[in-house]
């Protein structure tokens, strides 16, 4: 009987292991990676566009382009394979490596960290962070033809629709806008307001850029690289005007 016992419980024992084993690789299975789909992404801030298309040859081809401070900017291209891409002539392990992972929607894009990466950037720049799908009517080539929208009905007076243009743009597309497009497009808001008679709209559109607006000039160049000055000050000299004409009519002397 012992004997027995004994056998039953090696046989149960068996059975069990087996079954683990069988079990084994159910329970550690990965979901396969998800693929990257071609088109444009954007990241947040609107510094960085990437854009990515598949060849006829099936070939996956990328494209980044980013702008950091001062006017430095990062360009790199190349062909992803297996969701990396090795961008320079320096052999391994000293080459720069850039992944592309998907994240949600977008693409989170990093590299080995190698000091060959840093050849495609200007000093101030980068190019490592996640990349966004552009909300609809938000990519380049649609946020440039709206802009064109917006110039042909206001200079032909159609204020109410180009208010609707420029309104489209900053709702839809803000995120993923550089801080200096962002700024134009509040102005662009602004003075339509104002030739529609809404004065206290323009002042309140204008707000996020009044504190720039009140700062002298010295004051700014002070606070930014000399490139990012150049390019802001006619922003703000334009505030300056559209904030003045505003508040003079709403506040008549």
């Amino acid at each position: 009987m012992p004997t027995m016992n004994s056998c039953v419980g090696r046989t149960r024992l068996m059975v069990v292991t087996v079954a683990c084993v069988l079990a084994g690789p159910l329970a550690h299975t990965r979901p396969t990676a998800q693929a990257l789909a071609p088109g444009e992404y954007v990241s947040e801030g609107g510094w960085g566009v990437l854009t990515l298309r598949t060849e006829t040859d099936k070939r996956l081809l990328f494209e980044l382009e980013t702008v950091g401070a001062n006017g430095h900017s990062c360009s790199l291209d190349g062909e992803i394979r297996n969701g990396r891409t090795t961008v320079s002539d320096t052999p391994e392990p000293a080459a720069c490596v850039v992944r592309f992972v998907t994240a949600g929607t977008g693409i989170d894009v990093s590299t080995n960290d190698a000091a060959s990466c840093r050849t495609f950037c200007g000093t101030r720049a980068g190019f490592t962070g996640r990349y966004l799908r552009p909300a609809p009517g938000c990519d380049s080539l649609s946020r440039s033809a709206t802009g064109a929208e917006f110039k042909r009905l206001y200079e032909n007076g159609a204020y109410r629709d180009a208010q609707q243009q420029a309104n489209r743009l900053l709702e839809r597309c803000a995120a993923t806008m550089t801080w200096t497009e962002r700024a134009r497009r509040l102005n662009d808001l602004a003075i339509t307001q104002y030739h529609l008679g809404l004065l206290e709209a323009c002042v309140r559109t204008l707000q996020p850029l009044a504190d720039d607006a009140a700062a002298s000039n010295q004051a700014l160049m002070d606070r930014l690289p000399p490139t990012d000055y150049e390019n802001y000050l006619p922003i703000v000299e334009s505030t300056r005007n559209n904030l003045r004409w505003c508040k003079s009519t709403l506040n008549p002397p």
